[in-house]
């Protein structure tokens, strides 16, 4: 008993508060209980471990975001882009060292930050931005006392404390930081476009999937936040009321459900695409209860020129079934309108839909009804409005 006593809190500080302060080579993998030095799950892998966790433990939570998580999901799914695109990030990192070097202070005869630290700071921008000087220098002061490389809680140094809080309000500041801001403006861009695909499909994912969904405070829109005490501020909720009412009333009133779906879509920074996705997904859900709660996991198989780009699985129950399909590794294709219609999916690719399944259903989140054609779902029909699919049999 007493080495049971020591050996969680011995993991706690030596790992998860120490290591993955350390190892920074993509910090949307130094998340608790992951492993930073895999880089992503095959897709046969992924279904392998669904299938069994509907097996093993079908109502165990699948959570996204908790109280104690280093980084939100959606600063997770933005940063996860970065592994996409290897040279464009490579390339952006050394110029930003370049232009914010004089920025950088000497502590100890060494300068500060060093480039593991700084290194840490710019997938941290890229994740959370926008973010104030406040928050970065809050967390960047959890980070590097965790660490304890250079300074601890124990053993402050001073001087190198005052020397990254310096560097972090340099390089946020458009007076001192103009050339850097605007590259960083116009890359962030980019990959805050594919994080936010990334961030509906994980949700999707989490919904549809075997285990019960469980939804941090505040992650109804985009979950941007850091490791605590970052994780852990008020929420908006009267912001989260009124667009969750707005949403209701403007399906309500829609006649085209796919449109509004677009035009949510579009206008994607605001959060409002993530709110309805959840609002309707869980809808299906509670409607299909015993299906999503009992019901089997099949691996989907996805065909065509961009198959790889697509995973897919369905829930299959007596007189029912649903499929959740949803877009992956989008940054690699390297184009920057939304991944929807024939003129980005083409007419070949697809997802093959076993007989048992069903041929026929219906996209709750959009209203439109789809026809397996040959056994084969058409993407450019299945992310006609929305870059998420979730198809439920009908007839």
């Amino acid at each position: 008993m007493r080495v049971q006593q020591v050996t969680a809190p011995v993991m706690a500080k030596g790992y998860e508060d120490t290591a993955l302060y350390r190892f920074v080579r993509l910090v949307s993998l130094n998340e608790v209980g992951g492993d930073p030095s895999r880089f992503g799950t095959p897709r046969a892998e992924f279904h392998a471990a669904m299938a069994e966790r509907r097996r093993a433990s079908p109502h165990g939570l699948s959570a996204t975001s908790t109280h104690d998580t280093k980084r939100g999901e959606d600063v997770r799914a933005r940063i996860s882009v970065l592994s996409e695109i290897p040279h464009e990030w490579r390339r952006r990192v050394a110029l930003w060292r370049q232009l914010n070097r004089k920025h950088r202070q000497a502590v100890d005869g060494q300068p500060t930050p060093g480039a593991n630290t700084e290194y840490l700071i710019y997938q941290t921008l890229v994740g959370a931005w926008p973010i104030s000087v406040e928050r970065l220098r809050a967390y960047l002061a959890k980070a590097t006392h965790e660490a304890k490389s250079h300074t601890s809680w124990v053993n402050p140094n001073v001087r190198y404390n005052e020397a990254i809080a310096h560097f972090a309000e340099c390089i946020l500041d458009p007076a001192r930081s103009p050339r850097f801001l605007e590259d960083f403006a116009a890359f962030h861009a980019r990959v805050a476009h594919f994080g936010a695909f990334n961030s509906l499909a994980q949700t999707l994912v989490k919904i549809t999937a075997p285990g019960v969904p469980d939804f941090y405070q505040g992650s109804e829109l985009w979950d941007l936040n850091l490791v605590d005490p970052d994780n852990r501020r008020a929420v908006d909720w009267g912001l989260r009321q009124r667009l969750l009412e707005d949403l209701a009333g403007a399906i309500a009133g829609s006649t085209d459900r796919g449109r509004l779906a677009r035009d949510l879509v579009e206008e994607k920074a605001d959060g409002r695409v993530k709110l309805y996705l959840i609002r309707e997904a869980l809808a299906c859900r509670r409607a299909h209860l015993t299906l999503f709660r009992d019901g089997e996991y099949r691996a989907l198989e996805s065909v065509g020129p961009f198959g790889e780009h697509v995973v897919a699985f369905a829930r299959l129950g007596p007189g029912d079934a649903a499929l959740t399909i949803v877009p992956r590794l989008l940054a690699r294709r390297g184009r920057a309108e939304p991944p929807l219609g024939l003129e980005y999916w083409g007419a070949e690719t697809g997802v093959l839909v076993p007989p048992e399944v069903g041929s026929r259903f219906v996209n709750p989140l959009t209203g439109e009804a789809l026809a397996a054609e040959d056994g084969v779902l058409p993407l450019a029909r299945v992310f006609a409005s929305f870059p998420a699919a979730l198809l439920v049999r009908s007839g």
